[in-house]
C-alpha cells in the first residue's frame, strides 16, 4: 500500500478578495514517534500540492509512521486571513496499490495535543462482513505529547469478542494490528471497541483486505 497526500490553500476560497499564499509544515514521525523527517512547503492562492513521501522527503523513510501536518501565511505579518478566524490545516491522505486498482480517500481526524480525551469506552458504529475478506488492517494513533496504553476489541453482531489487544504507545506514535477474519463463522459481521481514544475523534483506521486483492477503508 502506498500513500500521497493533498495539501490545499483553502483560506483562498473562503475569501478570494484577500488571498495569500500559505506554507504547510508537514511532518513524519515513525511508528515509535520520533520525529523521521520535516519540511516546509508553499501552497500558492488558489493552489493544491500533491506530495509522495518518498519523493517529498529525503533519506531514509520509515514504512509505518504518522504524518502532522500544520498551516501559517507565508507573510506572519499578513492580517489579511484574520476575519476568517483560526485556521487549521486541512489536507487529504490517499491510501492506493502500485496499479491504483484499489483506492481509499480519508481526510484528517484529530489534532496534536497535551491533553488526553475524557476516559470514556468508545464503539464504532462501522460495521463490516466478513464473508467476502481475507484479512483486516487497524491503524491507531497516538496523537498526544505523552505514553498512552492503546486498547482494541473486534466485536462480532453478537457482541462477542472476536479478537482483542492491548499496547503501551509512544507519543505521537502508531501502531498495526493485522486479524485474520478467515476463521470466523460465515455471516459474521464485526465492528471495534476500546476503553478510550487517545484524542479526540482519534478513532482507529481500518482496511478491509478481500479475497481478490481489493482492499477498501475508512476510518471507523
Amino acid at each position: 500500500m502506498k500513500t500521497r497526500y493533498t495539501l490545499t490553500n483553502f483560506p483562498s476560497f473562503f475569501s478570494p478578495k484577500s488571498v495569500c499564499s500559505y506554507m504547510y509544515i508537514v511532518d513524519l514521525y515513525d511508528d515509535q514517534g520520533a520525529l523521521a523527517a520535516s519540511k516546509e512547503v508553499e501552497v500558492p492562492y488558489f493552489g493544491t500540492l500533491e506530495i509522495e513521501p518518498e519523493d517529498f522527503f529525503s533519506g531514509s523513510l520509515p514504512n509505518l509512521g504518522m504524518v502532522s501536518v500544520s498551516i501559517k501565511p507565508k507573510n506572519i505579518f499578513s492580517f489579511k486571513d484574520r476575519h476568517l478566524g483560526l485556521i487549521r490545516p486541512q489536507f487529504y491522505a490517499l491510501y492506493h496499490d502500485v496499479d491504483m486498482n484499489s483506492f481509499v480517500l480519508i481526510h484528517p481526524q484529530t489534532s496534536e495535543s497535551d491533553t488526553p480525551a475524557a476516559s470514556q469506552k468508545w464503539k464504532s458504529t462501522l460495521y463490516v462482513s466478513c464473508d467476502d475478506l481475507q484479512y483486516l488492517d487497524i491503524f491507531q494513533l497516538n496523537p498526544l505529547s505523552k505514553p498512552f496504553e492503546s486498547h482494541l476489541a473486534l466485536v462480532d453482531q453478537n457482541n462477542s469478542i472476536l479478537s482483542e489487544s492491548r499496547y503501551m504507545m509512544n507519543a505521537r506514535s502508531c501502531r498495526k494490528v493485522k486479524v485474520n477474519v478467515q476463521g470466523f463463522l460465515q455471516g459474521a459481521c464485526v465492528h471495534l471497541e476500546s476503553n478510550g481514544l487517545a484524542a479526540s475523534n482519534a478513532k482507529p483506521l481500518v482496511f478491509n483486505h478481500f479475497k481478490n486483492g481489493m482492499f477498501t477503508g475508512s476510518h471507523s
